[in-house]
């Protein structure tokens, strides 16, 4: 009966530790991905204003990439690279 009680307590000890090494990572990564589908909502939003403008910006990887890395910074220079006609 001990021997299992230190056996659990053994890996209750390298789960926390692994959780506290690892945890930190995948919350990182989910802020990117979620900043990434956002970025995503905010081309396609702003894609359904700018349609009477005739200055949308085709959604793909990349364009979704710079609004959901920059923000709002990301989709101005985008509005400036479609305007001057880059």
């Amino acid at each position: 009966m001990k021997k299992h009680l230190i056996i659990e307590k053994k890996y209750h000890k390298q789960i926390l530790l692994s959780y506290f090494i690892i945890g930190d990572k995948v919350k990182i990564i989910f802020k990117y991905i979620k900043k990434i589908i956002l970025g995503g909502f905010m081309l396609y939003a702003y894609n359904l204003i700018a349609v009477t403008f005739n200055i949308t910006i085709p959604i793909n990887f990349f364009t979704i990439m710079t609004v959901g890395l920059l923000d709002i910074p990301g989709l101005a220079a985008l509005i400036i690279l479609k305007t001057i006609g880059w």
